[in-house]
């Protein structure tokens, strides 16, 4: 909602992609994954072996490429 009163408000367009397309807006999707693995997992735990954090790094990408939709 603030969003959309943003881009009336400054002239900027909005454009939608196919729902199950995360290709056709690669970079944000890209940018957002990477965000979202330091916010939820990698800021937030101190692993004691390169092991762990694999692991923790491959749960989490298996939870945000599947279950969750976006």
């Amino acid at each position: 909602m603030a969003v959309q009163r943003w881009c009336q408000q400054s002239g900027a367009e909005s454009h939608y992609i196919t729902p199950g397309k995360p290709m056709q807006n690669a970079f944000v999707e890209s940018f957002n994954g990477r965000l979202s693995l330091r916010d939820e997992r990698l800021n937030n735990t101190l692993f004691s072996t390169l092991s762990e954090g694999r692991n923790a790094v491959t749960s989490w990408k298996e939870d945000h490429n599947h279950p969750r939709p976006h």
